[in-house]
């Protein structure tokens, strides 16, 4: 029982970390003055792997 706390404890704090980044990202765009929609923009291509930024452009 130890075992899985101590994986969950583990599992919250890579959550946390990625959650950090994903925050620190959209803050670094919203500085840059990117749009809401432009950050989604720019991930769902990303995601279907095309040169998003390009199609920021």
């Amino acid at each position: 029982m130890l075992e899985k706390s101590a994986r969950m404890s583990t599992d919250r704090n890579v959550l946390e970390e990625s959650e950090l980044e994903w925050i620190h990202l959209l803050l670094m765009a919203r500085d840059a003055g990117l749009s809401v929609e432009e950050v989604r923009q720019f991930l769902r291509h990303a995601n279907m792997e095309e040169p998003a930024i390009r199609n920021l452009a």
